[in-house]
């Protein structure tokens, strides 16, 4: 389950409603530094070859957050930051150029305090149609919505593993997982290791300093999944088979 911020650590207010007016005034503003930047009409080289998928929460600002420039990468979001919702938005960017997709979701989402009975009662109660939600696909079944009992971790690497398996994404591309601390304001990373003819996902996060957290691995042979051993077990059948050797 996530771990939720800390109350009063810090202060986090919400803005009203911004006028029309007012958005022009601070455009206006913006736009007296604003530099021509190339068209990507005819430059599609300059084209990021990075694309963050994070969620759409206003505490998220990847760009801040890993110490990218804006054109380091582009920024995708949704709810919860699910590629599942986002797969045509997804294929543009690749076609586009796009041949590392980072997917990144954080400790404090809205998707572990939302369900989807109270998300359906919440529109049938304010919405113009009560019936309206159920003729969407996507909102007629109830488990649609939140993550359940799924830890940040598994929801990361459930998305990873959906956009790896696509056919449509290209075999180069890359597609890590990560996770924000809401808490720390640091990031770890989920990476996919692949090796031989077998696929070996090695799960482990790391914090800024580098230092290795935690360990997990299994392996998908021909489609079957077999779990592997600890890091821990690894490491010591290793030094058993150096003494062995020497």
């Amino acid at each position: 389950m996530s771990t939720a911020l800390v109350s009063g650590a810090s202060t986090y207010e919400t803005s009203p409603p911004i006028p029309s007016q007012e958005l022009l005034d601070r455009n206006a503003k913006s736009a007296e530094s604003h530099k021509i930047r190339v068209s990507l009409h005819d430059n599609w080289e300059k084209f990021p070859r990075n694309a963050i998928i994070t969620c759409m929460d206003s505490r998220v600002h990847p760009h801040k957050q890993l110490g990218l420039a804006d054109h380091d990468t582009t920024i995708i979001r949704n709810t919860s930051g699910r590629v599942t919702e986002l797969i045509d938005t997804i294929l543009t960017s690749h076609y586009k150029g796009t041949r590392h997709f980072m997917l990144i979701k954080h400790t404090d989402c809205g998707g572990f305090y939302t369900t989807g009975p109270k998300f359906k009662e919440h529109f049938k109660a304010h919405t113009k149609n009560p019936d309206a939600l159920d003729s969407l696909p996507a909102y007629s079944a109830s488990d649609k919505r939140g993550f359940g009992d799924a830890t940040i971790e598994q929801v990361v690497l459930s998305d990873v593993e959906y956009l790896r398996n696509s056919p449509l994404i290209f075999e180069e591309t890359t597609i890590s997982g990560w996770v924000f601390d809401d808490n720390t304001g640091k990031v770890r990373g989920l990476w996919l290791i692949f090796q031989g003819c077998y696929e070996l996902l090695i799960v482990f996060w790391i914090d800024l300093t580098g230092r290795l957290k935690e360990f997990a691995a299994f392996t998908m042979i021909h489609g079957i999944r077999n779990y592997g051993q600890t890091m821990e077990e690894e490491l010591d059948k290793g030094k058993s088979n150096d003494s062995r050797e020497m």
